[in-house]
């Protein structure tokens, strides 16, 4: 088939429209698509910014009502607790009214302004954050003066709870200076001075207890609003500081006597442990572990009231301790005089086995050397043989002696193993 030149200029027309008609077709969309995201963002940032003028203005308004409501509260803060106590809230309020008539004026350049404001969105955060501050502080003293009418409201309940604590404090204090007492004249020693000085701190807020309590029942009989719940907190903490100071010589009396007890005990104890050790170092083979026995033994005796002496020290805390620790080293030396004991034992067994053997040893290795077998060498580790087997025979201490003897089988064998090799 034949294609003219008309033909293929036609056909390249048409291509070439159909190129741009596509083009077209892209950039609108592509333009369609932009134009669709830009009014989305702007959508989304203008649903933003009216939000945040939703919130803003919602703040201002909460504000401005509890402004309202505060200066009212002020007023009744000042008539029933005075204008000292009421002073935090008179600041309170004048600097929230402050924050509010700022953000008003804020509210109102924007109200004027005939285009959209370039800056609304950070006008209407500091309008929020204006708000809410001044809110804020605003319910934080009305918090304070609330809770001091709720302690208005108590304040009899309270005062009778006083009387009532004071009066228990006042017997417990009558037997912890008859306890005091009792401890001074069985012990000298400074936790009895810290006791004595408890009781006598408890006195004085007790007595300051009964001042601020009578106070506070005065001022609530004369309707002297401020000062009732002043004077009871200063009540409560008086006696809180009695209780306190009465629980610390309680402990301390009952630490002493704790002491004391465990002392009367210890000491029996510790006379058995005496007895035990005597016999243990009449029977200790060893003179060096029977001295030790009987420093330690000394040690303990030094602590120990005489015997039939129902007497407690003046600190037994103090002896109670030391006590313990002499006690303690002669456990220690009276195991170890054990253990040595032990040992012994063991080594006197042993020994007559090792005396049988290094006699025989010996008695082989003499015998290579006397049919002519025996080098100096041999001769040499035999007469070291019999050198040491003299001392085991002779040496009182089994262990040593045993030492001794071994040392003896030992150079024997050299002797017949060097008797055999020259032989």
């Amino acid at each position: 088939m034949t294609i003219g030149a008309d033909g293929f200029t036609s056909a390249a027309i048409t291509a070439s429209l159909t190129l741009a008609v596509i083009i077209a077709i892209a950039t609108i969309i592509s333009v369609a698509i932009i134009v669709r995201r830009v009014r989305t963002g702007r959508d989304r940032r203008s649903s933003s910014a009216e939000a945040l003028a939703v919130r803003a203005g919602a703040a201002l308004l909460r504000a401005d009502e509890a402004l309202e409501s505060a200066e009212q509260e002020v007023g009744y803060a000042i008539a029933q607790f005075g204008d000292d106590a009421a002073r935090p809230f008179i600041d309170a309020l004048a600097s929230a009214r402050s924050d509010v008539m700022t953000a008003f004026r804020l509210r109102q350049g924007l109200d004027e302004a005939r285009e959209p404001h370039p800056r609304s969105t950070a006008v209407h955060r500091e309008i929020l954050a204006l708000s809410q501050r001044a809110s804020e502080r605003l319910a934080a003293q009305r918090s304070i003066f609330d809770e001091r009418r709720r302690d208005e409201v108590a304040a009899p309940v309270r005062i009778a709870e006083l009387r009532t604590r004071i009066a228990a404090l006042e017997a417990t204090l009558l037997r912890a200076r008859d306890a005091v007492s009792a401890l001074g004249a069985q012990f000298t020693v400074a936790p009895v001075d810290d006791a004595r000085s408890s009781v006598e701190e408890a006195a004085t807020a007790i007595a300051d207890a009964i001042v601020f309590t009578d106070a506070a029942q005065t001022a609530l009989h004369q309707s002297t609003v401020p000062a009732v719940a002043g004077h009871v907190r200063i009540a409560e903490e008086q006696v809180d500081r009695a209780a306190a100071a009465l629980d610390s010589a309680s402990t301390i009396e009952r630490d002493l006597r704790a002491a004391a007890a465990a002392w009367r005990e210890h000491s029996e104890l510790a006379r058995h442990d005496v007895a035990e050790a005597r016999t243990a170092r009449d029977n200790s083979p060893d003179p060096a572990h029977g001295a030790a026995i009987t420093a330690a033994m000394d040690a303990v005796r030094a602590v120990l009231p005489p015997v039939g002496s129902t007497e407690v020290p003046a600190d037994p805390v103090r002896s109670l301790d030391r006590l313990a620790r002499a006690v303690a080293d002669l456990d220690t030396t009276l195991a170890a005089a054990r253990n040595q004991e032990d040992r012994l034992r063991h080594a006197r067994t042993a020994l007559e086995g090792a005396l049988v053997t290094a006699r025989s040893q010996i008695g082989v290795s003499k015998g290579l050397i006397a049919r002519g077998r025996g080098s100096l060498g041999a001769r040499t580790r035999l007469a070291e043989a019999e050198r040491h087997l003299v001392i085991a025979e002779a040496e009182a201490d089994p262990v040593e002696a045993l030492d001794a003897a071994r040392r003896a089988i030992t150079h024997a064998r050299d002797a017949e193993d060097l008797a055999r090799y020259d032989g």
